[in-house]
């Protein structure tokens, strides 16, 4: 009797601690879901602002390339040759894969689902340390867009946001500080590359991310039973 007892009582323990390990990882599973779908937001958000950057580098670059850079209103050239000065940074939201990994919690994930976590977060710091460079390429770029644009138009141009009166703003020939030829073949040089540095980042980095944070949430939801 007392062997029963021992035993049914090893049972009993077992299957408690059983319970509260699928409880804590479908907790866990909780959190990451909605840490992952913040994730796929701000990278949706990265991609557009890369995007809407990219265009307005091409078509600085193609007034430079126009050979009359002294006929093109300076509004268009402050507007267009702004975008390569914008640098901005994806902040992922690692707090629950670090708890995990921290607490070694992760084992309460089966085996494919956490080789799938260790990806993502394997790709994220990966990504973050691409990011890392972003000061380095925003000094390199100051060094040519404060010879050539005014802080005062630009004040202006971060100030105006209707459309009809950014669409003033490019007709406007304001003026620039520097004209000089070779400055702003160096400009539009640094521009290509910014502007080729986030497309790298969009199809190397961020698509492949988003995609893999998508599938994530699915098969954690799935696993769980998460709404």
């Amino acid at each position: 009797m007392l062997f029963l007892a021992v035993t049914l009582g090893f049972f009993v323990e077992n299957r408690r601690e059983h319970y509260v390990e699928k409880q804590r990882a479908k907790e866990f599973a909780k959190s990451m879901v909605a840490d992952l779908i913040s994730d796929t937001s701000g990278i949706n958000d990265l991609v557009f602002l890369y995007d809407s950057l990219s265009r307005n580098t091409d078509s600085f670059l193609l007034l430079i390339s126009s050979g009359n850079i002294q006929s093109v209103p300076g509004g268009k050239i402050y507007y267009y040759g702004d975008a390569a000065n914008t640098g901005m940074r994806m902040a992922f939201h690692a707090a629950t894969i670090e708890q995990l990994k921290s607490s070694g919690s992760l084992r309460y994930f089966p085996q494919p689902l956490r080789d799938r976590v260790s990806k993502y977060d394997q790709v994220v710091q990966n990504f973050n340390l691409r990011q890392n460079n972003e000061p380095i390429l925003n000094i390199e770029t100051k060094k040519y867009f404060e010879k050539i644009f005014d802080n005062r138009v630009l004040e202006r141009l971060y100030n105006t946001h209707h459309p009809d009166s950014l669409l003033k703003f490019r007709q406007t020939d304001y003026p620039l500080m520097n004209h000089d030829p070779i400055l702003l073949k160096e400009y539009a040089n640094n521009c290509f590359g910014r502007k080729e540095n986030w497309k790298s980042r969009i199809t190397s980095g961020l698509l492949p991310l988003k995609e893999m944070a998508t599938e994530l949430i699915k098969e954690l939801k799935e696993k769980y039973y998460i709404n």
